[in-house]
């Protein structure tokens, strides 16, 4: 139990070290400015193939 509250406290500071060095480098909290930012360096995902379409047996057909 002890150990689970320390990680927690300790990811807590971790936490507020990341967001004040953030701060100190003038990084944007806007969401679109994140957006932005992310669509320059991540190219866009590719649309999936299409799926082919199950052929549905034939009625009366014997096999």
């Amino acid at each position: 139990m002890k150990k689970a509250i320390a990680a927690k406290n300790e990811q807590k500071e971790q936490s507020k070290k990341f967001v004040q060095k953030a701060r100190e480098l003038g990084c944007d909290e806007d969401p679109k400015a994140f957006e932005r930012a992310f669509s320059k360096i991540v190219p866009p995902k590719k649309p999936a193939p299409p799926k082919p379409e199950k052929k549905k047996p034939r009625r009366g057909a014997r096999g």
